[in-house]
């Protein structure tokens, strides 16, 4: 039986002192949606406080969790309920209630009323920044009697606490409801959580609560879930080992850091968290500043199950919380003449002292990450080798890699890196003495040594897949038939490409000779008349042409071009029998047309070629036993290996040169592997290419 008390105090309206504007207030507020459960948390707070003013042993929370069931129970492909998304959150305790004190503390902004405790006077704004209004009911010991209070809470300038009601109460014992209500977005959405998360993220959260002698039984009572979760019991099962508690210093500043190891589905991490007034407010993961943790430690039978967790408290995080309890009002990196550290510089600190408790382990991930890189390097990328004697400096950037792609993609970075500082460190010796420039000139020239020779090893290793590959084409495909010439062609020069169009990266040209890569122009597979350096109205079709120039540092285009190379590439064992044109009838035809003047450049002027100008051309192709028989009869020669024919033309008097030869596939290839075989044994990949 409810007995109203009808006293202006206890009026149904209220006098509300939240300042100029509680909406406005609102709106000056900042809450992120990762932070949705702080309203959760910051309810709790008050109730864990209720129960410690109270003086009782028997202290209860019970967390309610509302869902909504508009849309029913949902299965996912797996036949499990989807989790449905939080509508209400209720929060009870028995406490000593909303008193009158309480009660003016709460209807006042800003409110100084818990500062020793580090309350910021902004719970309730954040109530009301995550839920659309707040119904509150608490029963509580007033002048010997049990009284009943019953309010709402609402975003409204003008009478924000309303339908105030007071009476006295038969309830035996005190209790208050705080009832969060209509979760409203996008917190609705981020905080779509199971019931055992919320369980492990308010245990994260107030862990250091949980940790109290005389802690409150806190338990989850959530619709969806089957049964109640007691988070007392459910933090103690969690927790690996007991609380080892260690004293840090951090300039002038006293911290203390708490560390467990922690098995939770919430503790899906090794994670560091910095605390304020005994609670939770930023967690940052471990991985990064700890590399060589394991995913999860082992225990003390072999096993492997927990993750480390540092709980960090202090003064100077305490005075330093903002006033949403959401971060720290610390600059993140240091500055000069800072008279506080920076939060990078705390929690360097308690990353220091953590590695110094978990050396041995450490060292022991350490070392097996050592062997797993360097074997990655040694059998799968050897170009890198030139790193392995610095391989410590770097390896805490590998070490939390797993794929192979990322490893190479960060060692190429880490090689282009060391060279670039060295050039750097280089450029600052201008004003050095002789001595510091000879000794740092050493360590530039050991530095950019290395870093060249990756650069090396990558050309050769790409060398080696590209023979490889040259070589698979050579090879009868599984219709009985062999690749057609044009895929050759393009392996070795992109085809209806010329050198102005193609990065040198993408020339395979050493494969035939190590020379064609000094020209002038080369163009692959077009026309004659549609080479930008050649206009001509012939109709033949040459696969590569490349001008060559005398002297590297000469005007190019004032000298007449040296040479000419002219490439043909036939279908590995294409037959040419007798009466057929032979290719290099027409390379012939080519040449003399360059000779007579009737190609001209791009501007429309005459190829510069003189009566000195050399030509040569190569022609690849199988040397088939009837083309062997016709190249006999024309005069050509075998070459001594008899993997080829050759035939030139040299006429002394009118300083004519003309070079024809046959290369097989075959003596391409081999003679090709020759040339690069002491790189490839020196990298160590002669039996098994690496692409």
């Amino acid at each position: 039986m409810l007995k109203l008390v009808s006293t202006p105090r206890m009026a149904n309206t209220i006098p509300v002192h939240f300042g100029a504007s509680l909406i406005g207030r609102l709106a000056n507020t900042e809450l992120s949606a990762a932070h949705g459960l702080q309203p959760l948390y910051e309810a709790i707070s008050n109730s864990l406080h209720a129960i410690e003013d109270s003086k009782r042993t028997d202290g209860l929370i019970s967390v309610r969790v509302f869902r909504d069931d508009s849309q029913g129970r949902i299965k996912d492909e797996h036949g499990h309920f989807v989790c449905r998304p939080i509508k209400d959150i209720q929060v009870d305790d028995n406490g000593v209630g909303f008193t009158e004190e309480n009660l003016q503390s709460f209807c006042t902004a800003d409110s100084l009323y818990k500062k020793k405790r580090g309350g910021k006077g902004i719970g309730r704004i954040l109530w009301l920044k995550a839920f659309e209004r707040v119904q509150v009911t608490s029963v509580f010991q007033n002048n010997g009697k049990r009284m009943r209070r019953a309010f709402l809470f609402r975003p409204d300038d003008t009478s924000p606490v309303d339908e105030h009601v007071v009476a006295e109460a038969e309830a035996k014992d005190r209790l208050t409801e705080i009832r969060l209500q209509t979760f409203r977005e996008p917190f609705k959405d981020a905080c779509r959580h199971k019931p055992e998360t919320i369980a492990d993220r308010i245990i994260r959260h107030c862990l250091l609560q949980f940790l109290k002698d005389g802690c409150p039984t806190i338990v989850l009572h959530d619709e969806d879930a089957e049964t109640a979760i007691d988070l007392n019991r459910r933090q103690k099962e969690g927790r690996v080992d007991e609380i080892d508690t260690d004293s840090l210093v951090v300039g002038p500043h006293a911290l203390t850091v708490h560390t467990m190891r922690a098995r939770t589905s919430e503790q899906d991490s090794h994670r560091l968290h910095l605390c304020a007034n005994g609670y939770e407010v930023e967690a940052i993961n471990l991985e990064r500043r700890l590399p060589h943790l394991p995913d999860k430690l082992p225990d003390e039978h072999g096993g492997q199950g927990s993750r480390l967790a540092a709980y960090v408290t202090g003064k100077l995080l305490d005075e330093k919380v903002n006033q949403e309890r959401t971060g720290f009002n610390l600059p993140r990196e240091s500055q000069p003449d800072m008279l506080e550290p920076s939060a990078d510089e705390i929690v360097g600190a308690v990353c220091t002292h953590l590695g110094k408790k978990i050396e041995p382990l450490l060292n022991a991930e350490k070392e097996k990450s050592r062997v797993r890189i360097r074997r990655f390097i040694t059998e799968r990328r050897p170009m890198y080798r030139p790193l392995l004697n610095e391989l410590d400096s770097f390896l805490s950037e590998l070490a939390p890699l797993e794929d192979e792609e990322e490893i190479d993609l960060r060692l190429n970075t880490i090689a282009r890196k060391i060279e670039i500082r060295a050039e750097d460190d280089f450029k600052d010796l201008r004003d050095a003495a002789r001595q510091q420039v000879e000794a740092a000139f050493e360590k530039y020239w050991r530095t950019i040594n290395n870093a060249a020779q990756v650069r090396l090893s990558q050309y050769v290793v790409r060398r080696r897949a590209v023979l490889h590959a040259l070589r698979k084409l050579m090879d009868v495909t599984d219709e009985g038939k062999y690749q057609r010439e044009a895929e050759i062609h393009d392996l070795i020069f992109p085809m209806g490409k010329s050198s102005d169009d193609v990065t040198p990266e993408r020339w395979n040209l050493w494969v035939i000779d190590e020379r064609l890569a000094f020209h002038d122009h080369l163009a692959s597979d077009k026309k004659l008349k549609s080479i930008e350096a050649a206009s001509s109205d012939s109709g033949d079709e040459p696969d590569l042409i490349v001008f060559n120039q005398p002297g590297a540092f000469a005007d190019s285009s004032r000298l007449p071009h040296e040479s000419v190379v002219i490439i043909e590439f036939k279908r590995p064992m294409r037959e040419i029998r007798k009466g057929d044109e032979l290719p290099h009838e027409q390379t012939q035809r080519y040449m003399k047309r360059i000779r007579e003047g009737t190609v001209a450049d791009k501007k429309g002027r005459p190829i510069t070629v003189t009566a000195t100008t050399r030509f040569y051309s190569y022609l690849l192709c199988d040397l088939t036993p009837a083309l062997r028989e016709v190249l006999t009869d024309r005069g050509f020669k075998p070459t001594p290996d008899g993997s080829g024919f050759f035939w030139h033309l040299a006429e002394a008097d009118a300083k004519r040169f003309e070079y024809f030869e046959y290369i097989s596939f075959t003596k391409l290839l081999d003679d090709s592997e020759k040339r690069n075989q002491a790189l490839f044994h020196r990298l160590g990949i002669v039996d098994s290419p690496t692409v």
